[in-house]
């Protein structure tokens, strides 16, 4: 199936889609938003569930709309509110969830460029950063070798990969810097090495955003977990997850977006995880909650 993403447009009309299989993705630029068939495999149907906004998109001026469209300001809502100066330089995708063995994913600025920027790679994902031409772009690291090994007889509608077939977390975080000393532009890109079991919804809580964490059984009947089964972690950004999965983006600096990990604690012996993009406060909470929805 075909790469997809989701599309964060500033300055335009925009309502992102749901479809199939993909990467999660939030980029700036425009684009027009159409939508693909479901998803056919079990790992397509895992990551359509845990990406909040997947969307293939073409250049064109205007986005296409799904439903009534929503217009959003130069500086999102949401960043306006809460008083966060967006920089006016910004890489495209802002954030994005990436599969290990993956094509590799170009990288531009969205809007104003960085004069004599320098590029630069850091992170425990170890995604290879080049430059073809005049353009720059990440690979993803491979499958892991030897492969993990799944568990196809357990719980899980997607099987989970044993922990002893991979030692390390399976996602995966690098974070490309562009900068000339004075002026820099970042993107968070989180590799998953194995095929995520779980997903993630989102909710509205007392005006702000709650998560938590679900899966399908082989039943296909979806499953919440308790809150105390859930651990959470922050793979890229500097927003926090509480214990009751309640989120908070940073109080002096927040990050435009932040990159979650939800690891289910009942069985330690399978990477049953969910990741997620969560892009508060890029955009106000009930946006993100409508978005997923939809």
């Amino acid at each position: 199936m075909g790469r997809s993403s989701g599309v964060v447009e500033t300055g335009a009309e925009y309502t992102p889609v749901a479809r199939g299989f993909g990467n999660a993705a939030i980029t700036n630029g425009a684009g027009d938003l159409e939508t693909e068939g479901a998803a056919t495999d079990k790992y397509a149907s895992s990551v359509n569930h845990q990406n909040l906004l997947t969307c293939h998109c073409k250049p064109v001026k205007r986005l296409a709309c799904a439903k009534a469209p929503l217009n959003i300001p130069e500086a999102p809502l949401s960043a306006r509110e809460e008083g966060i100066v967006m920089s006016k330089y910004r890489l495209s995708p802002l954030a994005q969830i990436l599969r290990a063995g993956a094509e590799r994913e170009k990288l531009v600025f969205a809007g104003d460029a960085i004069a004599n920027a320098q590029w630069t790679r850091s992170g425990d994902a170890g995604g290879d950063l080049h430059k073809d031409g005049q353009d720059w772009f990440y690979k993803p690291p491979k499958e892991p070798t030897p492969a993990a090994i799944y568990n196809n007889n357990g719980e899980t509608y997607i099987p989970a990969a044993f922990r002893t077939s991979l030692a390390v977390s399976p996602a995966q975080a690098d974070r490309i810097m562009a900068s000339n000393g004075s002026d820099t532009a970042t993107t968070e890109l989180v590799t998953t090495l194995v095929p995520p079991t779980h997903f993630i919804r989102f909710t509205l809580q007392s005006g702000g955003l709650a998560l938590s964490c679900h899966y399908f059984n082989r039943d296909q009947e979806e499953k919440k977990l308790a809150d105390e089964d859930v651990k959470w972690h922050r793979l890229a950004g500097n927003g926090s997850v509480s214990e009751k999965g309640v989120f908070t983006p940073d109080a002096t600096a927040p990050s435009a977006t932040t990159i979650v990990m939800a690891e289910d604690l009942r069985d330690l012996t399978e990477w049953r995880y969910a990741v997620t993009i969560v892009p508060l406060p890029y955009l106000p909470a009930s946006e993100v909650v409508r978005l997923q929805q939809e």
